[in-house]
């Protein structure tokens, strides 16, 4: 049975503490604050996923395009504490392929930041030693078996679950998450009783497009998506380890336009109320090139460079690029959007998550 080491929850229930003290003093004080960011550190990556929006202009293949140093990135932590953020998720390509990623993460939790690390999984085995300090680590897949090494080459699938038993061998906490695309939403009940099997928590998602980066062969229609969030809320409530809130999946599930489009602030509902977006207010995300932008829905690259203007500069300059932009029904970003505006139950579920409990 893997256990959590004392002193990690001891650590992470400090961390706890104070993330939640930042997110009180910025809703009350109604002062943007950069407290969760999204730092892509690199643009290496050892798959190549059909459908991936972060490999713009085929860039995964020009090490010229390769990302940030270790003392870029460093640099860039530094002045994202000094700014308030006490949350990152760090991304790629995949973090691990950086030649430097355990002292960028043994950095970044030293600073007393709680880190999440998202990744294929597929080299957690060989990188277990350098990345061990972080709070958690998401795994990532596209469905069972087959859906997953068809999306991102053969074997990687039992490469990512190999990762997913090391990184809890060394008490780590460990949550999946799957986007299921048009070919593999039945699989949606093998993946929830896998999750419950290893004893991890499991998230899972449709993939949503805006516009132009939608895909025809992948995409789901209205009824798909209902379906979708309709059998996710039902395994939730046999109690599978589904990380997602009632509150989010209720959310997306009662989405009142298209699946494809954003609530604007000129669109009322008489039996939904969105929830604010919190994306440019208390949370952002750092592209590896140095493109400081709101979000993947509305790209990677909509944004000001950190290397030209300078993070607050960059930072400062978010809002005004989803002005007319209310909410999506995206359920991470729902998810997300309910952390930081202190949704309880939300809150409380977060909590539960990094203090290694379950209801």
């Amino acid at each position: 049975m893997f256990g959590i080491d004392k002193d990690k929850l001891i650590r992470r229930g400090k961390i706890l503490s104070k993330l939640g003290t930042a997110i009180v003093k910025a809703k009350l004080l109604k002062k943007r604050t950069p407290i969760f960011v999204g730092l892509y550190i690199t643009n290496l990556c050892n798959l190549r996923c059909k459908y991936c929006f972060v490999n713009i202009e085929d860039r995964f293949n020009e090490p010229s395009r390769a990302g940030f140093n270790k003392d870029e990135v460093i640099k860039i932590v530094d002045e994202l504490y000094d700014m308030g953020t006490r949350w990152i998720f760090l991304l790629g390509g995949e973090p691990l392929m950086h030649k430097d990623i355990g002292p960028i993460v043994r950095h970044i939790t030293k600073k007393g930041i709680l880190l999440h690390i998202l990744t294929n999984g597929t080299l957690i085995k060989q990188k277990i030693d350098e990345i061990d300090t972080a709070d958690s680590v998401c795994i990532s897949i596209d469905g069972a078996e087959d859906s997953t090494d068809k999306m991102r080459g053969q074997g990687t699938f039992k490469r990512a679950l190999s990762g997913v038993e090391t990184a809890l061998s060394r008490g780590m906490l460990v949550r999946v998450h799957a986007v299921l695309n048009k070919h593999s939403l039945t699989e949606m009940d093998a993946l929830v009783e896998m999750a419950k099997d290893m004893k991890i928590t499991i998230t899972i998602s449709p993939p949503n497009y805006l516009g132009k980066s939608d895909d025809p062969a992948l995409a789901l229609t209205t009824e798909d998506y209902k379906e979708f969030y309709q059998r996710y809320r039902k395994l939730k409530e046999k109690g599978y380890p589904i990380g997602n809130s009632f509150y989010s999946i209720d959310k997306s599930l009662h989405w009142p336009v298209s699946y494809h489009s954003y609530i604007t602030t000129e669109q009322k509902f008489a039996h939904y109320t969105p929830i604010p977006c919190v994306i440019g207010h208390t949370h952002g995300c750092i592209d590896a090139e140095g493109t400081m932008f709101n979000c993947i829905q509305r790209g990677c690259l909509d944004g000001l460079n950190i290397k030209d203007v300078g993070i607050k500069r960059a930072w400062d300059a978010l809002p005004e690029r989803r002005a007319d932009c209310v909410s999506c029904s995206s359920i991470n970003t729902i998810e997300t959007s309910a952390y930081l505006n202190l949704i309880p139950d939300i809150m409380l579920d977060g909590f539960r998550f990094f203090l290694g409990q379950r209801k």
